[in-house]
């Protein structure tokens, strides 16, 4: 392959030519806008002879195939074409609720390009990251082995069947009350997201739909604040059955009893 043909360059061009050269077509031939990828890594291949860059991996920077500069990545160039600037990659992932409020780890695959036996090959790796208990929603980690501020990935809290989330940093939960709780009220036992265990009194006459919020019981917020908890009350009416006008009433008082313990 002759570098400067590919890149379409005389030969003993500058420096600046070739960069130049190569932000235009890569930016021309980049796979995520209908280019050609073989004729993508060929310009890479050239960029990187002309250049001396040193073979490195790279790690996928969500282009949807891992990163498509291959091993001789040059971040200025990188900035310049997509992304105006700047010198890190960050990726919003959703999470459970719950990592961020007790910690915990999980997997995170990219894809990086080596250079084997003349050819560009994809790599995908696999690193362990680690959350810290109670950390904020929207926190960012770095990918470690994707070189400095190459791969942040921000943890951003999503709905589960335990919890709603609402605007980031507001958590919702659903409760069941007996019908004869939610006439009478009464007390029923919370858990905080926290883990936290508390009393809390249920009004007379409550309906399904009805919302108790817990201000700053919710998610920690970038500047150590926090969300709400709300509960949500869904009224449960229980099957009552019998033989009889008698048992029925039986059944009735014993489920009310139980009910306003």
């Amino acid at each position: 392959m002759d570098p400067y043909s590919v890149l379409g360059l005389a030969p003993g061009a500058s420096e600046a030519e070739i960069k130049s050269a190569f932000k235009k077509l890569a930016k021309k031939h980049h796979p995520d806008v209908g280019g050609d990828e073989q004729k993508f890594k060929e310009i890479n291949e050239a960029y990187s002879i002309l250049t001396g860059k040193q073979e490195q991996p790279q790690p996928d920077f969500g282009f949807g195939g891992g990163n498509p500069f291959g091993s001789f990545f040059d971040e200025s160039i990188f900035n310049a074409i997509f992304r105006g600037g700047g010198n890190r990659m960050i990726n919003r992932i959703q999470v459970d609720p719950e990592m961020l409020l007790k910690g915990g780890t999980f997997d995170y695959q990219f894809q990086v390009f080596e250079q084997r036996a003349g050819r560009m090959q994809p790599l995908r790796k696999t690193v362990t990251l680690r959350v810290e208990p109670d950390s904020p929603a929207g926190v960012q980690i770095a990918v470690p082995g994707t070189q400095p501020n190459h791969i942040i990935l921000q943890l951003i809290p999503g709905s589960t069947e335990r919890y709603k989330v609402n605007e980031m940093f507001h958590l919702t939960e659903t409760y069941q009350i007996n019908v004869f709780k939610a006439m009478c009220g009464g007390d029923i036992d919370v858990t905080l997201p926290s883990g936290k265990k508390i009393k809390l009194k249920v009004p007379p006459g409550t309906q399904t739909g009805n919302t108790h919020r817990v201000r700053m019981a919710g998610l920690r917020t970038p500047n150590n604040s926090r969300g709400d908890y709300n509960i949500h009350f869904v009224v449960d009416i229980p099957s009552i059955e019998g033989k009889n006008e008698d048992e029925l009433k039986e059944k009735l008082f014993e489920n009310m009893k139980e009910a306003l313990k």
